[in-house]
């Protein structure tokens, strides 16, 4: 008897230390990207792809924009270790000058949340 406690004790202890070692990460190709010198009144789009290289699947539980100016869109679909899926987002320039740099923050279940991202560009008149 002592022995089938052992056992259901060895394999409970190893069963939970390989669940806690489990984790979803987020590998971005890029994290920012830079339109350069545009027109004020563009609307700049970009598609963020990343890669889930961990061995559970990422839940995006929120996103983050710095600005009203930046909209994003985003799979509400858990995404599966090696599954490549991607962030598309949306700048409107109207009413901006200058130099604008904006962030975006990805809240997410992955070891390496939040993950942060940025549009960049100067708009010129």
């Amino acid at each position: 008897m002592i022995k089938i406690i052992r056992l259901i004790v060895l394999i409970l202890v190893f069963g939970y230390s390989k669940n806690v070692q489990a984790q979803a990460k987020m590998h971005f190709i890029e994290r920012k990207v830079d339109f350069g010198a545009i027109k004020e009144g563009r609307i700049l789009n970009y598609k963020f792809s990343f890669v889930n290289t961990g061995d559970k699947p990422i839940i995006i539980n929120e996103i983050q924009q710095g600005c009203g100016c930046v909209a994003t869109n985003y799979p509400i679909r858990p995404i599966m270790p090696s599954d490549t899926a991607a962030i598309y987002t949306k700048m409107i320039t109207n009413g901006k000058k200058g130099r604008q740099n904006q962030r975006i923050l990805i809240f997410s279940n992955a070891e390496n949340s939040p993950v942060e991202l940025r549009l960049k560009c100067v708009i010129k008149n």
